[in-house]
Order: structure tokens, then sequence, then C-alpha cells
């Protein structure tokens, strides 16, 4: 990739900074996504290896440890934004399986939307490994959201927005 092409990424990412929140309002995560649990242990030696991803906590790969089977005890998980234990958020797209220190959050309308919310809960869910992110922190998430004129969570903004700036940048780096 050209420096200008970077330069053009740059300028697109930075655009997206100057979004209007002015008129956004505050939901409870655990009002609009009721459907939550975490995942089961699964220590490294009962681990198989597979063609399912493992969310772990961690930053990096979206949280995939590794790819496994499933075994008995482990529920599948399919299109889900995912909370560690350190506050990473990601958009999980497909079945999956993660441990006992992820939370998924389950029924999102899409990956745009997914997208956009693993954005969101990312700036409003600050822990580390000092201050670890557990089930009874999620009751008490709450995070700013565009609405509609019913003052409901906006879901097609949300989807065209990422879809919006998905091209903008698929646009820039051509």
């Amino acid at each position: 990739m050209s420096l200008s092409k970077i330069d053009v990424l740059v300028k697109e990412v930075k655009q997206t900074r100057k979004m209007d929140i002015s008129r956004w309002k505050e939901f409870k995560l655990t009002d609009i996504f009721p459907d939550y649990e975490h995942g089961q242990r699964l220590t490294k030696a009962d681990r198989i290896l597979g063609d399912l991803p493992l969310v772990t906590a961690g930053q990096f790969n979206n949280g995939i440890a590794q790819y496994v089977k499933q075994n008995q005890k482990n529920i599948i998980f399919e299109d889900c934004v995912t909370i560690d234990m350190f506050g990473n958020c990601f958009y999980q797209e497909g079945k999956f399986i993660c441990d006992d220190n992820v939370y998924p959050i389950k029924n999102i309308k899409n990956k745009f939307v997914g997208l956009f919310l693993a954005s969101i809960f990312s700036k409003s869910i600050n822990f580390d490994f000092k201050k670890q992110f557990r089930l009874k922190h999620l009751i008490n998430v709450k995070i700013k959201l565009p609405v509609n004129k019913k003052s409901e969570p906006d879901w097609e903004y949300m989807e065209d927005y990422i879809k919006k700036l998905s091209n903008r940048i698929e646009n820039a780096i051509r």
C-alpha cells in the first residue's frame, strides 16, 4: 500500500471521530440484550485441535486463542459481540465457543450492527488485569446509542454507518 493510500485511510478513520452523539440515548446493556451468559471453562489439557474458534480473554485476533473441537460441556455461540474479563469487545462472526472469562451478547441483528456495538461497548467498558469484568458488572453497563424517532436503538443507522465506513475505507485503499 502506498503512502498516499495510507494517508487517505488515516483521514477516513479520523472522520469517524467527528460523529455527533449529542442526540444519542443511554441504555442499560442488559435491557437491550437480555440474552447473555458466559462460556465454559476449557483448560489447555482439555482442548482438542479442530475447526471451531475458541474465544478467550485477549486483545488480539478477536480474542481467538486457537481452533478446537467442541466437547460435551461447551456451548456453541453464533454471531455475537463478546466481552472478555479485561473489557476487550469483539464481534464474532459465525460459530464459536468461549471460555468462562468471556461473555457473549446474543441476538445481534447482523455483522454491521455487531461491529458498531463492539466499538461502543469498548468505549463503555473499562476493565483491566487489576479490575476484571465479571457477570456482576454486566448488569450495570450503560451504553449510549443512536436512537430513532421512537427513542429506541436505531439499528438501521448503525448498520448503514458501518457499511458506509467500510465502503469508504475499501475505496481509499484501492
